[in-house]
């Protein structure tokens, strides 16, 4: 009834969660193969840390850098950082960064159920590993781009990842309001 899934779906619940499929996606794309079992256990992005850092190599490509961010003072953080490095001139840092606003993703926000338990580091990291072993089990489906009804979309609508009515579709583009912004009188 929800249609199928995979493995990569799975885990866009967790902090690193989308980067780990989108890095999944991004090997498959570029090198025609799948991605080997260490992109499918991306370890430095996972976990409840609020930044995280990784490094991999994709062939053909070459080192791709990523960060992952969990929680708004942690994005802050981040953002600063890459301000300073364009202020400075100095090349990115990253080629593709993450950001969810809640700690630990998706699984430590709002519309998750309520515990017993007051929200915790033990209570979202018991839903991220729950997630991951979820994503484990689904050996023959990890990937996004395995997912049958993904690709007929792609093919009969889209026409291939990365088109320019995909890129229009399924891409946003951010839109800098801060000038739109007040700042809140102290009371």
């Amino acid at each position: 009834m929800l249609g199928e899934g995979t493995g990569a779906a799975v885990i866009f619940g967790t902090t690193g969660g989308v980067m780990e499929a989108a890095v999944r996606s991004a090997y498959f794309l570029i090198t025609k193969q799948n991605p080997p079992d260490a992109l499918l256990s991306l370890t430095p992005v996972r976990g409840l840390s609020g930044v995280k850092e990784a490094a991999l190599e994709i062939p053909g490509v070459g080192p791709v850098r990523v960060a992952v961010c969990s929680g708004l003072s942690n994005a802050r953080k981040i953002l600063d950082e890459v301000r300073e490095d364009l202020k400075a001139g100095n090349p990115l840092r990253y080629h593709f960064i993450e950001f969810m606003s809640c700690p630990g993703g998706c699984i430590g926000g709002g519309g998750q159920p309520r515990t017993s338990l007051p929200p915790s580091d033990a209570v979202r990291q018991a839903r991220l590993d729950s997630l991951y072993t979820m994503d484990a089990k689904m050996y023959k489906k990890r990937l996004s781009h395995e997912n049958q009804e993904v690709l007929d979309i792609y093919k009969n609508f889209f026409e291939h990842p990365m088109s320019h009515l995909a890129e229009e579709l399924l891409h946003t583009e951010y839109t800098d309001r801060g000038k739109q912004l007040t700042a809140k009188k102290k009371a």
